[in-house]
Formats: structure tokens, C-alpha cells, sequence
């Protein structure tokens, strides 16, 4: 973390740190509204860039860099507990793949290792995407005409199905996802993270090669 404060901290004031998607996904569906232009967490933004300027000014304030030191250490056991849990992760994601592997059956898989991503796979994982969100939403005691007018403004919710079936997607066509080591699972799905937030902002700027694909 201090690596990627460093880099930034010429520029402290314009940048500003986003929602989790599981809080904003949480928030979301609660409302039925969409998260756009209401990613930014205001508070920890401020947080943040005092620790910027405590790394160009070599501090550690306790507003700052101690702040979000402590913060670390009181989060991080539930934090291994959930999101850095890798065999849970493991088995949520080997779980989509078979359900994947299962609509779409063995030619459709085998097809999908010999051809390129095509305008045909993405409108499949829309429509995928849009029956899972609707479902989804249908059990938490929506209305048809709700749903249907919340998915048209593109909610994070939809973005984020379209995202786990985009991803599981890429494994069918690439296969080798049964011998994938369980963190770099954990990986793969913070990624996943990664790319939803950012299709709310202009622009993702990362090294990361299947990210920046994503």
C-alpha cells in the first residue's frame, strides 16, 4: 500500500478511494438505485490522502498512515475470514465454472477454446448477466416493473454478474481453472473488484494485463 500511496503522492488531491464493491453492491440493492456518482467514499478519501502527505513529508501521523494502520489490523481477520478466505473462494468459483460448463454443454465449451471472443459470447454473458440480476432481485421482493427499470440504468449489480460470467467465460475458453493454485483464485477475484469500479470512472489504469482486457 505505501508503494501505490507513493506514486500518487504528487497528485493527493486527486484521488479519492471507492466504495467496496460488496458495500456499494449491499447499498445498491437495498435502494434500488444505482450507485453512479455515489462510489466515492468521502470519509476514507480524506484519510487517504493524509497518508500521502505523510509519505512525501516522511511522517506517520495518527490521522493518516497510523490510521489506516490501525484500521488494517482491526479488519484483517475478518477480512482473511471472507474475502481472503481461498478455499471458499475456490469452491465459489469451481462452482460457477461447472454451472457455466453446464448451460452451455461440451460443444459450446470446446467451440469456445478454438474462437476468439466475438460480439456472440458477450451478448450471451449479458443475457445471462440480466436473467441472474432479475432472479436475483425477484427473490428479495421486487416488483417486475422495478427491476426491469433499475437494470436499465446499469446498476453495479448488473455490471458485477456480467463481470463473474465474463470471467468464468475466459476459464471455460482457456480451461486449466481445476489446477489453479486456490489464492490465485483469490487474485483473479479481487480483479474482478478491480475492473467493476472502474467501469463507473473514465478510465483503469494498471499493469495488470487480464485486467486491463477485463
Amino acid at each position: 500500500m505505501r508503494g501505490s500511496l507513493g506514486t500518487l503522492s504528487s497528485i493527493p488531491g486527486r484521488v479519492s478511494v471507492s466504495l467496496s464493491v460488496g458495500v456499494a453492491f449491499q447499498m445498491e440493492c437495498a435502494e434500488l438505485r444505482s450507485m453512479e456518482g455515489r462510489l466515492v467514499d468521502k470519509a476514507f478519501t480524506k484519510v487517504v490522502r493524509r497518508a500521502m502527505n505523510d509519505l512525501k513529508a516522511g511522517s506517520d501521523s495518527p490521522a493518516g498512515l497510523g490510521l489506516i494502520a490501525a484500521h488494517i489490523k482491526e479488519i484483517q481477520p475478518d477480512i482473511e475470514k471472507h474475502e481472503l478466505n481461498h478455499v471458499k473462494n475456490q469452491e465459489k468459483f469451481l462452482k460457477r465454472d461447472g454451472l457455466l460448463k453446464n448451460f452451455l454443454g461440451p460443444t459450446a465449451s470446446k467451440e469456445l477454446r478454438q474462437t476468439p471472443p466475438d460480439e456472440h459470447r458477450l451478448g450471451a454473458i449479458y443475457s445471462m448477466a440480466f436473467e441472474c440480476a432479475t432472479v436475483f432481485l425477484r427473490k428479495k421482493g421486487f416488483s417486475e416493473v422495478r427491476i426491469k427499470g433499475f437494470l436499465k440504468t446499469k446498476p453495479l449489480a448488473l455490471r458485477y454478474f456480467i463481470s463473474c460470467f465474463w470471467h468464468n467465460m475466459e476459464w471455460v475458453s482457456k480451461s486449466g481453472i481445476d489446477s489453479r493454485p486456490a489464492a490465485r483464485i483469490t487474485n483473479d477475484l479481487i480483479d474482478q473488484d478491480y475492473v467493476i469500479t472502474a467501469s463507473f470512472f473514465g478510465k483503469l489504469l494498471t499493469k495488470d494485463t487480464p485486467v486491463a482486457r477485463a
